[in-house]
């Protein structure tokens, strides 16, 4: 059967959407591209460090044809979970959005679920990309850092790809 790490880590693709940066330097970060052609399921997994209070710095998703930028669009989803409310806990709590939410708090984390399905395939989007970003003109002294996990293959058995490559 085996460690559970040990099949997340096989099965699962884990892939770094945003290093951890300060966006005190960058009024945008826009993240690696991962394709989700072969997956069925990916989370966005931010992590945020140091916060100046009273700051925000908005979330949004990006949908692509490929992982290279070229004709995004948004992405709308509708929820995402946090713990911002109690950074200390592990416990994350479900929110509602509209396509986009602000990341707000010092050391909380922020995951948004996105199914394969979600996407507009029929018009050949298959990749995403996590952009975080402030006014232009402003800087927030701000860490923040965005993971990709995908999920399993959608053709069972199939050995996952590199998800960063068309």
């Amino acid at each position: 059967m085996g460690n559970y790490a040990e099949q997340l880590v096989k099965n699962c693709p884990i892939v770094q959407g945003v290093p951890p940066q300060n966006m005190q330097v960058f009024t945008s970060l826009v993240g690696t591209g991962v394709s989700l052609r072969q997956t069925d399921h990916a989370s966005v997994i931010i992590q945020t460090g140091a916060w100046d209070p009273d700051t925000a710095a908005a979330v949004i998703v990006y949908e692509d044809t490929s992982v290279v930028p070229t004709v995004a669009q948004r992405l709308m989803f509708t929820r995402y979970w946090t713990n911002s409310a109690n950074p200390a806990s592990s416990e994350l709590v479900e929110t509602a959005c509209v396509g986009t939410f602000d990341l707000d708090t010092a050391n909380a984390t922020y995951v948004i679920e996105i199914d394969g399905d979600d996407l507009t395939a029929w018009q050949n989007y298959d990749c995403i990309r996590v952009m975080i970003g402030v006014a232009v003109g402003l800087k927030v002294n701000a860490y923040v850092s965005a993971m990709y996990v995908l999920g399993k293959t959608r053709h069972g058995g199939a050995t996952m790809m590199d998800a960063t490559i068309d």
